[in-house]
């Protein structure tokens, strides 16, 4: 884009930011330099510059609408992101239960809700919990796209909206309307309230507060570092002492604010006050709410090295990616000369584009002899997309062999074998850590990847090899 027609668009992303804290990445400028011309003939101006100063120089409500319509991502479907939501019901709901027993009434609070889709399949998990039969729970769902929230109160799901929710799921908790169209029962519905809110216009004071738990997910990677420190700071305020804040399976929260801290159970983060106790966690390892002992971990020196995936059946866990600095533009890689492709797979998988990062890292593998970035962030991808284990420690040993001093990657690995009991290996693969971390190199994009420097990767090394976490 160049010329007086680019400069009005970037001016209008500008805007955009000002009012909804929304970065517009640069390759959507093309296609939203499209739809503002569409929308300067519609309106009868002269051009896009006119549109610019009629949207910066009036509130015009109704074309700020039309203008968010065109830039806010609403592509989501119910269960996005299952496991991430079973843990934290399985997990923390007996303790949440717990601290509001008296009051007999829980709330909870979706941000960037979209269509309701995380809302009504967090109301689902919650109406099959026993425990809360006879309670008050609630769910407010928020958005800054006054019309998407239209549709959202309304309950209907076409049917590629609905094609991750369990069949049994689906027949107790939706209508089906025609061949591909179904209607959310009214009883679910009557739990979630749908609300306007800008997450960045201050204060931000939702109705309800404190919270039991907060979802942010995939919501703050649109976000500026200030813009995500302002938000989250203001969470860690509104919710309640015992809650939790649950960030998307691919963020990190641990260097935005220090006023939460990361805790996990079952291989999955969450984040919760600093000032709260540790609670028990009350799931018996399979999803069934048992209550064999156990305690929530928490991350050391909330510095976390991995995060929840998006496997609907183990739960595993995947590399965290730190939201604020996926935002940067990577740099060539050292290892790849050329870049391009490996620079095109990282920036596809921070930004959620799982689909993507796997057709370019297949490209770049085709010819043979890949090198070792490649593998490294096929064994990444693989986490985020919940794929069995092995997978991922595969690619991990393949980058060692030809990088054996990416001592990240080493880190990957050793977590990874921790998590599915293989506590000797992955203690051999610490010790290796702490041994090179101080002289080997670091991976290409491992600031934008969130992997962790050196004394961080030292740090977390350390803590796992003490004596009382090393046994099964």
């Amino acid at each position: 884009m160049s010329g007086r027609e680019g400069d009005a668009v970037r001016e209008l992303t500008r805007l955009v930011e000002a009012r909804i804290g929304h970065v517009v990445p640069d390759r959507n400028l093309p296609f939203l330099e499209e739809a503002v011309r569409r929308r300067v003939a519609k309106l009868g101006l002269s051009c896009v510059e006119a549109y610019v100063a009629r949207l910066s120089e009036r509130e015009d409500v109704a074309e700020w609408e039309e203008l968010l319509r065109l830039v806010l991502v609403h592509e989501s479907y119910l269960f996005r992101g299952r496991r991430q939501l079973e843990v934290l019901v399985e997990a923390f709901l007996p303790d949440l239960v717990e601290a509001r027993r008296e009051a007999r009434s829980l709330a909870f609070w979706s941000a960037g809700c979209s269509r309701g889709e995380e809302a009504v399949t967090l109301a689902v998990l919650l109406a099959d919990r026993p425990e809360l039969d006879g309670w008050d729970w609630r769910i407010l769902a928020t958005d800054v796209d006054s019309r998407i929230l239209e549709e959202a109160r309304s309950g209907l799901y076409e049917g590629r909206a609905v094609r991750e929710v369990p069949a049994a799921v689906l027949a107790r908790f939706f209508v089906r309307l025609g061949e591909e169209r179904y209607r959310v029962r009214p009883e679910i519905l009557a739990r979630i309230e749908y609300r306007e809110l800008n997450l960045v216009k201050e204060p931000l004071d939702p109705p309800g507060a404190p919270f039991d738990a907060i979802l942010i997910r995939n919501v703050l990677i649109y976000f500026r570092p200030e813009s995500q420190r302002r938000v989250v700071e203001a969470m860690a305020g509104l919710v309640a002492p015992h809650g939790i804040v649950v960030p998307g399976p691919s963020e990190s929260l641990w260097q935005i604010v220090d006023s939460l801290r990361p805790v996990e159970s079952h291989g999955i983060y969450f984040y919760r006050p600093r000032s709260a106790s540790p609670v028990p966690d009350r799931t018996d390892g399979k999803g069934n709410g048992g209550r064999n002992p156990g305690q929530e971990r928490s991350v050391v020196s909330g510095r976390r090295l991995t995060s929840p995936g998006v496997d609907r059946k183990r739960g595993t866990t995947a590399p965290l990616r730190n939201p604020g600095r996926a935002r940067s533009k990577p740099q060539e890689p050292p290892c790849c000369p050329d870049g391009v492709g490996v620079r095109d797979a990282v920036e596809a998988l921070v930004s959620g584009r799982f689909e993507e990062a796997r057709t370019v890292l297949a490209e770049l593998a085709s010819g043979g002899d890949a090198p070792a970035m490649v593998h490294a962030l096929d064994g990444l991808l693989a986490e985020l997309l919940g794929e069995p284990p092995g997978t991922s420690v595969r690619a991990y040993r393949r980058v060692l062999f030809l990088e054996p001093g990416w001592f990240q990657v080493r880190l990957l690995l050793a977590d990874l074998l921790w998590a599915t009991g293989d506590r000797r290996r992955a203690a051999v693969e610490y010790r290796r850590v702490l041994r090179e971390a101080g002289m080997a190199g670091t991976v290409p994009f491992w600031n934008v990847l969130g992997l962790p420097d050196r004394a961080a990767a030292r740090e977390h090394a350390r803590a796992r090899l003490r004596p009382d976490q090393e046994r099964p």
